[in-house]
């Protein structure tokens, strides 16, 4: 079981005061949610339909809060949320919705609809990393150990680090998790847990705009009367609000300025969140564009009768049936 956590913001109804605790999805095969507590430094801050990194019995994963409430069982030691990746939802209210009843109809569960709704590379992963002790790489050296043992201390010492999948699959049929079990039990190999980053990274920008509550024209131009650059910025930021280095390419020097300008209430300041470009995106080829598809007889009467029912709003299987060839796969 697992827990919430949020900010000192103002608290909506996905949000509880005091104690509260959270129900979590994970894209693992199980139909329950489960239940962690919300620490009280992210007290405020954690809402539906946002990811968090939880522990998840030996592994911590990221997950899906579809719930959040103050009730918990008596006697029940909640594990927390650990860390909150995110300051909004990714997920929203119609998604979860949606996921909830694509998760029904499908016999899924709650947590894989949602993870195939998302974009690939968001959620964080942790791994166990085995790499050989001082002791192992004595007893190596030695030649004590078992030949199925000194596989595995040999293959350590000369990858230097390795999941368990990552080396059974340098082994082939050489690999025995009892074996490794007592390699870990002797301390001669020893488990780091190590987390891997999702690829979606996000920068945060300052951006520069008029202030919402402008003073009158009359006692605009009576602040900016002696001050032209002052002036020059005011009459940049009136053309669309802009970041505080975009500023500073056009107008040099205006760092100052601007701390004026906030003084008089002619300008605000606020802070944008974006995502960053990764090294991952760049791989990804361009996509091109498509010539429209020519349909046959047969597809056209299957489109309309599948179009009718979207139209209508009506939820109606349809089931497509041809030969190989036959343009199946276009009509869906």
């Amino acid at each position: 079981m697992t827990t919430l956590q949020s900010h000192p913001d103002k608290l909506s109804k996905d949000q509880q005061p005091a104690f509260s605790c959270a129900d979590i999805v994970f894209n693992l095969p199980l139909k329950d949610a489960f239940t962690y507590e919300i620490p009280l430094h992210f007290n405020g801050m954690i809402k539906k339909g946002m990811r968090v990194f939880v522990p998840f019995g030996r592994r911590r994963i990221t997950g899906y809060v579809v719930d959040i409430s103050n009730r918990q069982k008596k006697n029940i030691l909640l594990k927390a949320i650990e860390e909150v990746p995110d300051s909004e939802p990714v997920i929203s209210k119609e998604l979860l919705s949606l996921t909830r009843w694509i998760a029904d109809y499908y016999h899924s569960s709650w947590g894989e609809a949602i993870k195939a709704a998302l974009p690939a590379g968001l959620d964080d992963t942790s791994l166990d990393e085995l790499h050989l002790t001082e002791k192992g790489l004595k007893v190596l050296k030695e030649g004590n150990p078992s030949s199925k043992a000194t596989y595995i201390l040999q293959t350590l010492h000369l990858k230097k680090k390795l999941t368990s999948r990552q080396l059974e699959r340098s082994l082939k049929k050489k690999y025995s998790a009892g074996t490794l079990a007592s390699l870990k039990r002797d301390e001669l190999v020893k488990v780091e847990n190590k987390i891997k980053r999702s690829f979606l990274k996000y920068k945060y920008e300052k951006i520069i705009r008029t202030a919402k509550n402008l003073p009158k024209k009359e006692e605009i131009e009576k602040l900016l009367k002696r001050s032209p650059k002052q002036r020059a910025v005011y009459e940049f930021l009136r053309k669309g609000e802009a970041s505080t280095s975009d500023l500073n390419n056009k107008i040099p020097g205006s760092s100052q300025t601007i701390k004026k300008l906030l003084d008089k209430n002619i300008v605000e300041i606020f802070t944008s969140k974006k995502e960053q470009e990764s090294t991952h995106s760049n791989r990804v080829p361009k996509q091109t564009v498509e010539k429209p598809l020519q349909m046959n007889k047969e597809q056209e009467e299957c489109y309309r009768a599948v179009k009718q029912s979207i139209e209508k709003s009506v939820f109606q299987p349809y089931l497509l049936h041809g030969v190989t060839g036959s343009g199946k796969t276009e009509i869906y």
